[in-house]
C-alpha cells in the first residue's frame, strides 16, 4: 500500500504543474470551464468572462484561466474522441452558440449517466 504523504506529495507537484500547461474546454457564455489533474476536478472561471465557445485555457490563478486561443479543428476531434457520444435532439437555440438538447434515446441516456434530463450545449 501506497504511502498517504507520497501521495499527497505527487497530487500537490501535479498541481503546482497545473498552472505551467494550458487545457482545451467547452465554455457558455456566463459558465466554467474545468479540467482533470490526477483525477482531482479543477473549475476555474474564464477570463474574459463573457468568452462562449471553445477554448483553449491557461490557468491564472486557482479561480481563472485566461482564454489563449479558440482550438482548430484537429485539437477539438482529439478532445471529442475522449468522450462518451451521446445522441440529442436539438430543442431550442438559447443566446450565441448555445443550445438546449435533449436525448434521442431515454433509456441509453438513462442506463450510461444513470440520469435523463435536458443537455446546454
Amino acid at each position: 500500500m501506497a504511502n498517504i504523504l507520497d501521495l499527497i506529495n505527487q497530487i500537490a507537484a501535479k498541481e503546482t504543474q497545473l498552472s505551467e500547461n494550458q487545457f482545451l474546454a467547452p465554455c457558455v457564455r456566463g459558465g466554467r470551464v474545468r479540467t482533470r489533474v490526477a483525477g482531482m476536478i479543477y473549475t476555474f472561471s474564464p477570463k474574459p468572462r463573457k468568452f462562449e465557445g471553445w477554448g483553449i485555457f491557461q490557468p491564472v490563478s486557482d479561480q481563472v484561466a485566461t482564454v489563449i486561443e479558440e482550438p482548430d479543428v484537429f485539437q477539438l476531434e482529439d478532445y471529442w474522441q475522449l468522450l462518451q457520444p451521446l445522441r440529442l435532439r436539438l430543442a431550442y437555440q438559447l443566446s450565441g452558440k448555445t443550445w438546449l438538447g435533449y436525448p434521442v434515446n431515454e433509456s441509453d441516456a438513462r442506463q450510461r449517466f444513470g440520469t435523463v434530463t435536458e443537455v446546454f450545449i
